[in-house]
């Protein structure tokens, strides 16, 4: 005989499974289409009988993951079997979404964002980027580690570049801007990283994107102005090799070098930067950097023995000297730009708040004190490996 209490649970138990409703807005995976790169650019210009009110001044690119390898077939899609690009113009994200979502027999999805793609014109545009910035992060489910890249040129051509690694273009753009392999561009800048500049208002440096021959790389960077969030400036390759070296990013890659006679490659291994400041004069604070660089000898060309002390000294001063003036030619665009992407007034803020507080309204603007202030740089060069060279290269 059941016992009364194995009843009653018999009973809750039957009860619950009744008012259990399920997973009521589940979406099938297969009816999701998932955005894995996003461009954006400045629209062609309006003729003189649209109005203003009407125009849409962005044009909006998709880069949507085609599942099965389908092709989706019309004029967007561009002979890859694993991606389809829609494109459109709007006047926001929104409107696009709104766009694709019409269009598309699967409604955009963006949990597998990779990265977003802003061209120049834009980023320099009113409030352009920054609008663009809001639709994500506002958005549920958008991952803050998505890659936000300055396009040169249309941001939307790096969406059909071609890789002989990935077969999404989106993707491979996205491993080249973590890949921390090269000097010459910025460690991977992420929507997290911008919004904590936004919420701060501080200036702040964005890695730049070019796409050449359908070939996508990352070189150079963009820097912004953390109060209007739009980009003021750029720096070349060298003087973003600079700000690495001043910043202490974790970066490795090859510096050249002209030294006793020959050119040398020099391979940088470690990088660690440590700042001070003389704030005695706050309109001319003078910030002095110590930035320690291991490297080793990775290639010669001449008849050169790296062995020989005089000549393995004239390499180290040599090698202290370039890292030096890299950094100062950093300095000096920055200051020129007119916007602390050096983070001189992170240090101020963090070490010096007294001073911080009379000078944080007239450093990057109004007296514009970043361009007063000067910052020595000072290198100390470990050169732990020469390498092994055939005695034939000696003169």
């Amino acid at each position: 005989m059941v016992s009364p209490r194995k009843v009653r649970t018999l009973m809750l138990a039957a009860a619950l499974a009744l008012l259990a409703t399920g997973c009521w807005d589940r979406v099938e995976i297969n009816n999701r289409g998932f955005v894995v790169g996003i461009s954006i650019d400045a629209s062609a210009p309006k003729s003189d009988a649209e109005s203003e009110e009407n125009a849409s001044p962005f044009r909006i690119c998709y880069q949507i993951v085609i599942p099965g390898g389908l092709n989706g077939g019309g004029e967007n899609a561009k002979g890859s079997t694993g991606y389809s690009n829609i494109c459109g113009q709007a006047a926001s994200m929104s409107s696009f979404d709104q766009y694709a979502t019409d269009k598309l027999s699967r409604a955009p999805f963006y949990d597998h964002l990779k990265v977003i793609l802003v061209s120049e014109q834009v980023a320099r545009y009113s409030t352009g980027f920054a609008d663009m910035l809001d639709f994500f992060i506002r958005g549920t489910g958008v991952r803050r580690s998505i890659k936000i890249l300055v396009a040169r040129g249309k941001a939307s051509d790096a969406l059909y570049a071609q890789s002989p690694n990935e077969g999404l273009p989106a993707s491979d753009i996205e491993k080249i801007s973590g890949n921390r392999s090269s000097l010459e561009k910025l460690p991977a800048t992420q929507i997290g990283y911008i919004h904590e500049r936004l919420m701060n208002e501080t200036s702040y440096a964005v890695q730049a994107l070019e796409t050449k021959d359908k070939s996508a790389f990352i070189s150079g960077s963009a820097v912004f102005d953390g109060k209007t969030n739009r980009q003021r400036g750029a720096l070349d390759a060298r003087q973003t090799t600079g700000l690495n070296f001043l910043r202490g990013y974790q970066m490795r890659g090859t510096i050249m070098l002209r030294s006793s006679g020959a050119n040398l490659s020099l391979n940088v291994y470690e990088i660690r930067s440590r700042m001070r400041a003389d704030v005695r004069d706050p309109a001319h604070i003078v910030f002095h950097v110590s930035v320690g660089v291991v490297v080793s000898i990775r290639e010669t060309t001449g008849a050169i023995d790296v062995m020989q002390p005089a000549i393995a000294d004239r390499i180290h001063a040599d090698a202290t000297a370039e890292i030096e003036s890299l950094i100062e030619e950093a300095v000096h665009a920055v200051q020129a730009i007119g916007k602390d992407a050096l983070g001189l007034g992170e240090e101020l803020k963090r070490n010096h708040p007294r001073t911080w507080g009379k000078v944080k309204n007239d450093w990057d603007q109004g007296k514009n004190l970043l361009a007063a202030c000067e910052v020595k740089a000072h290198a100390q060069v470990s050169i732990r490996l020469t390498g092994t060279v055939d005695q034939t290269e000696r003169g």
